[in-house]
């Protein structure tokens, strides 16, 4: 009789990642507070001004050689008080950036200029909150800039896929997908952003209307970020105003805030970095904080926040340069924020604010700078593509590994380190019963502080019938590694439910997976849920996630041989495949790693325009030095391939 389990599925560690990140980061956070509260007087926070510019650069590394903008004008819109030109330029050959250019009627000398940055909507720079301030400033007599992001306004990366899909009505699925596939080439969506904006201003300081002495950058969620990152790292810009996006990196990790792929720097948090460090790396320079009291981003992070920067602000003599506005309303750049930030903008650059500011906001199409409102049927290269060139030139310049040499090249891919000599400790459960006469037995795998793997034995009615078995390990066991749940397969998945019919067998869930998945019905969207969020939240804590969870399996195997095997067979599905081909690179005792829907290679990965493997399972900076295919090769008495999934194929986690 076929052997199936009930359809019972626990889920009692599903908060054990969340919970530790948050702990790691109040951990990092203290120890960050304890520095700057020991900054005391003007040299020190010169001193700690200069430190936290240089980590604010490590993190977002590198940015591209200027190549012509190609900058061209193809339309003007004029108004009582200004006009509106329609432009496009190239930030990177061939990668088109589509903008709005407002310019006050009457100047007759160079003014002062605001690079707009635009938040998640998908007009781009048309968007209503865009076009009110970039009115409202011109009005005032500033020139104002504003460009669409990656995947708004024109800039659709997307145009294959239906226009109902997620990746082309929602900004923020688009820029986590884009920003997943950029991690395989070592590259930061982030950088990728704030680079566009830097040529943004480019173009903006090439205009005659423009003093260049007199620069300031907005924007309002995303683009508050955007304005914040370019404040930090772009110094022709002499003055901010984000709005609602400040917080702090741990009361985003403690409220479920996550956030796209751009507002995660690369080890941030790891780094010592807050912040308020965003703002103190150009201190004394003119900023302010916009924040709302009924925002997501909760108050008491960006109120902390602003208190710190106050004090710095303090010791440099320069109290009222920077300032804190908090508003009564929800997420968005309403008009109180708005007037507070011309107002400030008008006192720091010695113009007058005027009171009445009356606003036209247009169809987008009146604002397309090309015919067709989409930079690719214009022939622009797309952020896929762009990345392609880049994992080319690596795959050329990477060396060719051996069985002998990947495993600490591995090692250092996924940023962890090999334990052979310390004791695993572990726990017993109470077990399950998958049918009558057969146990699962339960134990919970400390692999490191605070962490627990959940290892399963299906076993015959052993001599003692409770639900309490101590562990016994045979001399060659199998170990079953799932996709996303060990029960959810051997429920429905026939290669695992066969394996019931040879008992013993071995599961395992490793964190995130299993019995610590961290998912609901709430979750909607496959991209952007809480194993995304722990991604990404590992990411500013420096630490990768599918690292982690191949060392819970080379420690839950370490465990196996500690009491008594000798030999382990691996059988993976789905990420399961990635991890135990992983793990059999790394522990000797596996002799054997059969996979099944296994991914194909990274560089599918990164051609495929909707990509259906979580971003968790992304190895950072992989195509640097392998790809899956030289894995496989290396490996190929050790591994075998049963079926792949491709780059679309990957099945998604189950809601309980």
């Amino acid at each position: 009789m076929k052997k199936t389990p009930s359809p019972l599925f626990r889920n009692g560690f599903s908060r054990m990642i969340l919970d530790d990140q948050i702990a790691h980061a109040r951990r990092l956070h203290e120890d960050r507070r304890k520095r700057l509260a020991a900054v005391k007087t003007r040299k020190q926070a010169e001193a700690y001004r200069d430190e936290v510019s240089e980590k604010i650069a490590r993190c977002f590394g590198d940015f591209p050689a200027r190549s012509p903008l190609n900058a061209r004008v193809t339309g003007k819109r004029e108004f009582p008080k200004f006009r509106i030109e329609n432009l496009v330029f190239e930030s990177r050959p061939g990668f088109l950036v589509t903008a709005n250019l407002y310019v006050p009627n009457g100047l007759r000398a160079p003014a002062p200029a605001v690079l707009g940055n635009c938040g998640h909507d998908r007009a781009g720079k048309a968007g209503m909150e865009n076009q009110a301030y970039s009115q409202e400033l011109a009005q005032c007599g500033f020139v104002v800039l504003t460009y669409d992001p990656i995947a708004q306004g024109e800039r659709d990366q997307y145009l294959t896929l239906p226009a109902t899909h997620a990746l082309r009505k929602t900004p923020a699925m688009a820029h986590t997908m884009i920003g997943q596939q950029l991690q395989l080439t070592g590259e930061f969506l982030g950088t990728w952003m704030v680079w566009d904006g830097m040529r943004a201003l480019d173009y903006l300081l090439s205009r005659p209307e423009v003093d260049p002495a007199r620069v300031a950058t907005t924007g309002n969620s995303g683009g508050g970020c955007l304005s914040t990152y370019l404040w930090a790292l772009e110094p022709r810009i002499g003055m901010t105003a984000p709005s609602c996006w400040v917080n702090s990196f741990l009361s985003v990790i403690e409220n479920e805030v996550g956030g796209d792929a751009e507002q995660i720097p690369p080890g941030a948090l790891a780094h010592g970095l807050e912040q308020a460090d965003f703002f103190l790396a150009r201190a004394p320079g003119p900023a302010l904080i916009l924040a709302q009291k009924h925002d997501f981003f909760d108050r008491r992070g960006v109120t902390e926040t602003s208190e710190e920067i106050a004090r710095i602000y303090r010791l440099l003599h320069a109290d009222k340069k920077f300032a804190f506005f908090i508003g009564e309303n929800t997420h968005g750049y309403f008009p109180d924020a708005r007037s507070k930030m011309r107002e400030f903008f008008c006192r720091e650059f010695g113009m007058r604010a005027p009171r009445r500011l009356p606003l036209e906001i247009l169809p987008k199409e009146n604002l397309f700078a090309l015919p067709n409102g989409e930079v690719r049927l214009e022939g622009s290269r797309t952020a896929v593509e762009l990345n392609l060139g880049i994992a080319a030139g690596l795959k050329a310049q990477r060396a060719k590994l051996t069985a002998k040499s990947f495993p600490q090249a591995l090692l250092d891919v996924l940023g962890i380190e090999r334990d052979a000599q310390s004791p695993v400790k572990y726990r017993n459960l109470r077990g399950d019963w998958l049918s009558p006469g057969v146990l699962f037995g339960r134990y919970a795998v400390s692999t490191e502080k605070g962490l627990e793997t959940i290892l399963r034995k299906a076993m015959a009615l052993p001599p003692y019938g409770g639900l309490i078995q101590a562990l016994s390990v045979e001399k060659e066991p199998t170990l079953y590694v799932p996709h996303w749940s060990c029960h959810a397969d051997l429920l429905a998945f026939p290669p695992a439910q066969e394996l019931l019919e040879r008992l013993p067998l071995f599961t395992v869930d490793v964190r995130g997976v299993g019995e610590s998945l961290c998912r609901d019905k709430a979750d909607a969207e496959v991209h952007y849920w809480m194993d995304y969020f722990s991604h990404g939240f590992g990411g500013l804590l420096g630490i990768s996630l599918v690292g982690r969870r191949v060392f819970d399996l080379v420690r839950t195997c370490d465990l196996l041989v500690q009491e008594g095997a000798k030999k382990i067979h691996l059988v993976g599905r789905g990420q399961g495949a990635l991890l135990s081909a992983f793990a059999a690179a790394l522990h000797p005792a596996i002799i054997s790693a059969e996979l099944h829907d296994s991914p194909t290679s990274f560089e599918d990965w990164i051609a495929a325009d909707d990509l259906s493997w979580p971003a968790s399972l992304v190895p950072k900076n992989a195509l640097k030095t392998f790809d899956l295919p030289d894995f496989r090769q290396a490996f190929r008495s050790k591994i075998s391939v049963k079926s792949y999934w491709s780059p679309t194929d990957c099945a998604p986690p189950p809601s309980h």
